[in-house]
């Protein structure tokens, strides 16, 4: 064929042929084969979609792994500070209030004491004071012990197998006083009544001798109702005031 026929072929005239974008891939893929229809500019439009979402995609893609590297680098520095036991609550003691002390042995208040009491003995041919020692109401107040001692005295003695007393049993005490000039013991009128002389001696003897338990010099004044005693019996014994023990013994003998 001549070179002629070449250029003036309908075919192969270059004012119909469409001219197609040079494309590194074969005209016959199938992306050349799908755009080879399409407009230029839908062509683009298409492009530039394709290459958003392929964006869009890397950067969420790169998003994740950055994420999950973090959080796996997080996990593998994460310090673990071990947690301290809680401290115990501070449990406030209660207040207790000290007992009261009690003496020890040594030093126990004694809740008795002993005084003497004196009685009469039948010695046969007479009589004779005897003491008995007896208990009574601890104090230090001596009047407290003297009363104590003269109730004892008044009441009797517990047995009168070996003792007994002259003092009629219904004399009653009026007071026990200690004053700076002796021991005063008021008794009532029943105590001059009955009996001889050796019963008033007797029971004269029995008051002054008790009277002065705690102090044997001690003088001792007796009064009957409030009034000196100055005679004592139908026989009209004489009765000096004060009187110590050592001037019974001198005045009187039983």
């Amino acid at each position: 064929m001549h070179n002629s026929e070449l250029h003036h072929s309908p075919e192969n005239s270059p004012v119909d042929r469409p001219i197609l974008p040079v494309e590194a891939h074969s005209p016959h893929t199938p992306s050349v084969r799908k755009l080879a229809g399409i407009p230029l500019s839908i062509a683009t439009a298409l492009s530039a979609v394709v290459l958003v979402a392929s964006s869009a995609t890397a950067w969420w893609t790169w998003q994740t792994i950055t994420a999950q590297r973090i959080e796996d680098a997080t996990a593998e520095t994460e310090v673990v500070i071990p947690t301290q036991p809680a401290a115990p609550p501070i449990i406030q003691e209660p207040v207790v209030e000290a007992a009261p002390q009690t003496p020890s042995d040594a030093t126990v208040v004694p809740q008795e004491t002993s005084v003497q009491v004196y009685w009469l003995k039948d010695t046969g041919t007479g009589f004779e004071l005897s003491t008995e020692a007896i208990s009574v109401a601890a104090s230090e107040d001596p009047e407290m012990l003297l009363e104590g001692a003269f109730r004892q005295l008044l009441a009797g003695p517990s047995s009168t197998d070996e003792v007994a007393s002259t003092i009629p049993n219904t004399t009653a005490l009026g007071s026990v006083e200690v004053k700076p000039d002796g021991v005063h013991v008021d008794l009532s009128g029943e105590f001059t009544l009955g009996g001889g002389s050796a019963s008033m001696m007797g029971r004269l003897g029995q008051v002054v001798y008790t009277a002065t338990t705690l102090d044997a010099s001690a003088p001792v004044w007796i009064t009957i109702d409030g009034e000196p005693l100055e005679y004592l019996g139908g026989e009209g014994i004489i009765v000096n005031q004060p009187m110590t023990r050592a001037e019974f013994d001198q005045d009187f003998s039983l």
